[in-house]
């Protein structure tokens, strides 16, 4: 379920610092004037270079198409594309040192920039059935992938029977991790405290030119699943390299490709919806630029998860028709 967000947080929230927010970030900013820029290296169409704060350090406006906002909150809605719930959750989560006092007893909260721990759930003290039987049942997802995710120690389940997905680095370290829960009439999905973006979900593959892009780990996993089940082999899904954004902002896959120098070509696999292809094109046009080969291959449905499920929907369905075909009619 979501987090009850109270009138003390949401005010707390807006209170937050923009600026030091964004170079939390790893963004570099620049006062020019009155006002706060972002110092960008290499241009690109759709970038965020007409982004002006205002020197109250909370307000903001994109002059390149109009948009603006006067906190945290509004530039995570309207640049990021998140809900309100999902904005407030994503300041609480991984600030939320920031309000274990009253807004009330403390001056307006801003970031500091130290590196912050990295804080998981705590794992549920057994097998994780609750977690398997969601993705495997609910999300159509085949077992052996998630078996071999859990033994790689990608996805396990916390002591709320939420599933958990983990981020390495390339030492294999623990980088992020995200939440979401098993309950299939309400939503809950959060990033972990500590969590650095650019090094979201990711499934490695042997074939190092390319890799497939995703929204969220479950559209990764149902991506892999469909692959194996067109192509008829349990193991043709480890050819592929898939990288989940947990979200549209593409934090990641620039880092995924500054440090794997192989990859040629990029197959946006983002939800097909308004959210989806806006950012979609807006990655596509971006690495275009940079000279990669950019793809995007929307899903027949609204993502890769609805995909799967309507392709085992399916094909029951036509078993079913030949396990027990109908009688022709007699004349």
């Amino acid at each position: 379920m979501y987090t009850k967000i109270t009138d003390e947080m949401k005010q707390q929230c807006r209170n937050i610092d923009l600026v030091d927010y964004l170079e939390s970030r790893g963004m570099k900013v620049k006062k020019t004037g009155d006002t706060y820029k972002l110092e960008i290296s290499r241009r690109y169409p759709g970038d965020l270079s007409s982004l002006s704060i205002f020197p109250d350090r909370k307000g903001w406006k994109r002059w390149s198409n109009g948009v603006s906002g006067s906190d945290v909150i509004s530039f995570l809605q309207k640049v990021e594309n998140m809900s309100y719930q999902e904005a407030v959750e994503e300041i609480l989560h991984t600030h939320k040192r920031a309000f274990s006092v009253s807004a009330s007893a403390v001056p307006p909260i801003s970031y500091d920039n130290t590196e912050k721990e990295l804080e998981f759930p705590e794992r549920f003290d057994g097998k994780y059935s609750r977690v398997f039987a969601y993705l495997n049942k609910t999300r159509g997802i085949d077992a052996h992938i998630i078996s071999e995710l859990m033994k790689n120690n990608m996805v396990y389940q916390d002591e709320s029977n939420n599933v958990v997905f983990v981020g390495f680095d390339d030492n294999k370290n623990a980088k992020f991790g995200c939440v979401r829960g098993t309950m299939t009439d309400k939503q809950y999905r959060r990033d972990c405290c500590g969590s650095d973006k650019r090094y979201c979900f990711f499934m490695p593959g042997t074939l190092k030119s390319k890799v497939f892009v995703f929204e969220s780990p479950i559209d990764a996993m149902s991506h892999a699943t469909l692959t194996n089940k067109v192509i008829n082999r349990d193991d043709v899904w480890k050819v592929y390299n898939r990288l989940a954004l947990c979200g549209t902002s593409d934090v990641a896959l620039e880092h995924y490709i500054n440090t794997h120098p192989d990859i040629k070509e990029i197959d946006l696999c983002l939800d097909n919806d308004e959210a989806g292809r806006a950012a979609s094109a807006e990655i596509k046009e971006k690495y275009e630029q940079l000279g990669f080969i950019v793809k995007e291959r929307f899903s027949h449905s609204k993502d890769y998860n609805d995909d799967l499920l309507e392709y085992i929907k399916n094909k029951k369905e036509i078993t079913d028709e030949i396990a027990s075909p109908r009688r022709p009619s007699s004349r």
